[in-house]
């Protein structure tokens, strides 16, 4: 039997392969060490390791004097990689406004704010919470402030077919709103656009809308 042995150019590709997949194995265990979760969808983390106030960066070398502490601009959810804002809107508006807000909002001093998919805003949502003892659906020791138990605004079309999936159809006068009202009976409903919610904007990719 005779043994081929590689070329060239083989060994070269899969020497190029070793070392791509040792940097990213290597990349993956630094950032692990340094406290940093991933994201992924797949993950429960305590929400002592969950979340992470992220700070006003200040620059004290410029001659300008910090605040201490530093002002929070917004919350890393390390589950999802989302970072949302510290403290939501404090009124209701319709969606078109809600939509608007977050657009034009500015925490940290960055843009490219948005209205949450349904699912984004499930993902925040503990359904241990009961009142009167919990009267927020979030997790205990959560960082966030100001959230109401109310409705609030997701950027997800009602959607409805008709047996078929591939017949589905999106109603655009009518959007899905998440309750964060542990005393309710009813976690979300569909309402027309032009009701009131409240707002709560986030930061991160989205896949749809």
């Amino acid at each position: 039997m005779t043994i081929r042995y590689p070329d060239k150019f083989g060994c070269i590709f899969v020497g190029l392969f070793y070392l791509l997949f040792a940097s990213v194995v290597e990349a993956q265990n630094a950032l692990t060490q340094s406290g940093y979760h991933p994201q992924s969808w797949s993950q429960i983390l305590p929400v002592s390791e969950r979340f992470e106030e992220l700070e006003e960066p200040c620059d004290s070398s410029s001659g300008v004097k910090c605040p201490m502490p530093a002002p929070v601009w917004g919350v890393l959810d390390k589950e999802t990689g989302l970072v949302w804002e510290l403290s939501p809107s404090s009124r209701s508006t319709n969606f078109e406004i809600a939509y608007f807000e977050c657009l034009t909002r500015t925490h940290g001093n960055r843009r490219g704010w948005r209205l949450p998919l349904v699912e984004e805003l499930y993902s925040l949502y503990d359904p241990s919470a009961i009142k009167p003892d919990r009267p927020i659906n979030l997790p205990i020791g959560h960082p966030f402030s100001n959230v109401q138990p109310k409705w609030y605004w997701s950027a997800t079309w009602f959607q409805y077919g008709f047996f078929n999936a591939m017949r589905i159809k999106k109603s655009r006068g009518i959007k899905i709103v998440v309750n964060f009202d542990s005393g309710s009976e009813k976690e979300h409903m569909e309402i027309s656009t032009s009701s009131k919610a409240y707002t709560w904007c986030v930061r991160g990719p989205s896949l749809y809308e």
